[in-house]
Parts: structure tokens; C-alpha cells; sequence
């Protein structure tokens, strides 16, 4: 492992310096998806905190899950970068943005056969529902919106898929190696646009993947201040993003 790892590295280092931050950039989301994974979706903070007292400021990587879904050995990935791993994968076999292959790469990695058991999936919601809890279920959990994917995508009358009623980030997540790959080109906002919409159609969530995408890309191209280029850029097409990142800028420096 150590030595497949060194040979890795190698590589890495003999790319170019635009190319290094993009691998950096791939690898950077796929190992911090898997260090929040065992306590994702713990949403009270009394037993969040109480789970990662013992460590409390080093909670990456814990060793037990504690999310109340679903639990996975520490290590893995979660959905969310399952979906970024589907995108690449299509991006690596097609050699271009092929959106009808990026569906059907879902398909393939989400659908049935694959680790995402949806009957499993709707056993435990449908347990929690009637307040018969019996814990996590054992393996991959699939998102809403990818449920509402197959589901669009299989009436076949909708050019996009995404659901209006999903209020998550998965269309960034599924985005980010579109990004990776046309970082500078003039088309990226229009593909990320294409992916974000198979997740979700909810303007807000649309609206903050393409401006999380053009943060990601400021700092792809090493742009002098990433954050300050971005808010410029999108001050007129997205102000009440432009006032929450201020926002956010101001917090930083108090």
C-alpha cells in the first residue's frame, strides 16, 4: 500500500502546477467526505458533542459511526463524493462531458445492483415513521435526490431529472469534477448547470452550486484572492450570495 502510495505521489508531483491542485482538489473532497462520514447527519448537537467527547478536537476519522441513518466502516465514502466518483468516471471513459453517459453512470453505480439498497433504505423510513426506530441501517444510503433522478429520469418527460423539493448540495457534489476538468473553459457554468439539475431544480440550491463552483475554479486557476474574484464576478447575477459571502468574509474577521 505504502509503496503503491509513494508511486502516487510521484505522479502527482510531476504534473503541472494547475494539474496538482486539480488532483489536489479530487483527492482533498474524497478524504473529507470519508473523515465527517461517521457522524454524518447528527443533527443533535447534545449527542453529537457527547459522541466525540472522549476526542473532542480531533473528530475526523472517528472510529464508530454514530450517524442515525445509516453506518459504514470508518474510511469510506458517503454518497455525496459517490456521486462526484460517478461524474469522473464518465468523464474518464467518454474523454469528454457526455451528459445522456453521466445519467447512465448513475445508473450503473447507484441503481439496482449496486451498494445503494433501496429496499433497505425504505424498510428503516419506513420504521422511523412509525416511530419503530431499530437503528442505522448497515451500508450505503441513497439521497433524495438521486431517488428523484431515477424516478424523472424513468417518465422520460423531463430534460433535467431534479426535483424542485430537494434542498441539498448533491448537485455541487456531483459537479465538482466537471469543474476539475473545464476549469477556464467558457462552457463549464452551462455543464454544471446540466449536472446540478439531475439532483435538484430548487433555485437555491442551483444558485449556490454554480457560485460554489466558481469558487472552486478561482482557486483551480491560483486567481490572487479566489473568494474576493468570485464575489465580483457574481455580484450582479447572484447578490444574495454576493451579501452572504461578505457576510461570511466579516465573521472571519472579527
Amino acid at each position: 500500500m505504502a509503496t503503491k502510495l509513494t508511486a502516487l505521489l510521484e505522479q502527482a508531483y510531476a504534473l503541472s502546477e494547475v494539474n496538482q491542485r486539480k488532483v489536489g482538489c479530487l483527492v482533498g473532497a474524497a478524504v473529507a467526505d470519508a473523515a465527517a462520514r461517521p457522524l454524518h447527519w447528527v443533527y443533535d448537537l447534545g449527542e453529537l458533542n457527547a459522541a466525540i467527547s472522549s476526542s473532542p478536537d480531533t473528530p475526523e476519522f472517528w472510529p464508530e459511526s454514530v450517524s442515525p441513518f445509516y453506518t459504514l466502516p470508518t474510511g469510506e465514502n458517503s454518497c455525496y463524493f459517490d456521486q462526484a466518483y460517478a461524474v469522473m468516471t464518465s468523464l474518464k471513459n467518454k474523454k469528454e462531458f457526455d451528459f445522456v453517459d453521466i445519467c447512465d453512470e448513475f445508473e450503473k453505480q447507484f441503481g439496482p445492483g449496486s451498494r445503494y439498497d433501496m429496499k433497505a433504505r425504505e424498510e428503516y423510513m419506513y420504521l422511523r415513521r412509525i416511530g419503530k426506530i431499530e437503528g442505522p441501517i448497515k451500508g450505503k444510503w441513497l439521497h433524495g435526490g438521486m431517488i428523484k433522478f431515477f424516478e424523472n429520469r424513468k417518465k422520460g418527460n423531463m430534460k433535467h431529472f431534479g426535483d424542485s423539493h430537494i434542498k441539498e448540495t448533491d448537485g455541487f457534489c456531483c459537479s465538482l469534477p466537471v469543474v476539475v476538468k473545464y476549469a477556464g473553459n467558457s462552457s463549464l457554468m452551462d455543464k454544471v448547470l446540466q449536472v446540478t439539475q439531475t439532483q435538484s431544480t430548487w433555485p437555491v440550491a442551483v444558485s449556490h452550486a454554480l457560485v460554489a463552483s466558481k469558487i472552486v475554479e478561482a482557486y483551480l486557476k491560483n486567481e490572487t484572492d479566489p473568494i474576493e474574484s468570485t464575489k465580483q464576478a457574481i455580484k450582479e447575477d447572484f447578490p444574495a450570495i454576493y451579501k452572504e459571502l461578505e457576510m461570511i468574509e466579516s465573521i472571519k474577521t472579527t
